[in-house]
């Protein structure tokens, strides 16, 4: 994976975290009155909220930064209500794990593969167990896919997995495991925005990889559990 595929593949989860937001995303989106500058993505709000999405890494020029800070700075003067969020993409870290994970990531879902993984054991001590958590988040991904094309609600295994998940929410498909646990405090989009930020660099703790672990296991025997009733029938 090239740096470029990378950027390009945080500003979709970026977007994708706006859009659950209730945002309308427009990627490489100009502002009027500030010609020749596109920012990386545009968010807005049905009340006229705007935010300015821009990536920011350590290989970027000092020439593109110049000209970023002048176009923001126009963008200020004819609009000073507009919002900035700058993300910072650790583009070595990341790209460096994103081409050793990609291929299990958009393998062809399996769903007794899913169902029937051997979960890595906690760690007892460890503080950072960020790789461990991303490992089980594309565990919990594929289950998710391989449930949903089995039930045909989706037709490709690249649709978004949240996209996904809400689908199998609402047709009762699924039933959130913290509605039901009292042990699981985070939901999917929770989690979601925690892999989202070690992908960018940040750490995982241990307590963040056993609320995963939890919701991937009580997602797991739900689908066991409804798959084992409709054979019965």
């Amino acid at each position: 994976m090239k740096v470029w595929e990378y950027e390009q593949y945080q500003l979709a989860l970026i977007a994708q975290d706006y859009r659950h937001r209730g945002f309308q995303v427009e990627l490489e989106g100009y502002i009027p009155g500030v010609p020749g500058w596109r920012f990386d993505a545009l968010a807005r709000s049905e009340t006229g909220e705007t935010v300015i999405i821009e990536l920011v890494n350590k290989r970027q020029s000092y020439h593109h930064a110049k000209l970023r800070l002048v176009a923001l700075e126009a963008v200020a003067r004819r609009q000073p209500n507009v919002k900035v969020d700058f993300r910072y993409i650790d583009v070595d870290t990341g790209v460096v794990w994103l081409t050793r994970n990609r291929r299990q990531e958009d393998a062809a879902p399996n769903l007794q593969q899913a169902l029937n993984v051997r979960l890595p054991k906690l760690p007892s001590n460890a503080v950072d167990v960020t790789q461990k958590f991303l490992a089980l988040w594309l565990l919990h991904v594929s289950l998710i896919r391989a449930y949903s094309v089995h039930l045909g609600l989706a037709e490709v295994h690249t649709e978004s997995a949240l996209n996904l998940y809400n689908e199998l929410l609402r047709t009762q498909s699924l039933v959130a495991p913290e509605t039901v646990e009292d042990t699981v405090t985070q939901d999917l989009f929770e989690l979601y925005a925690q892999s989202r930020g070690a992908l960018q660099g940040g750490s995982i703790n241990r307590e963040t990889l056993i609320q995963l672990r939890m919701h991937f296991m009580n997602v797991r025997q739900q689908v066991k559990r409804r798959l084992a009733a409709r054979v019965r029938r």
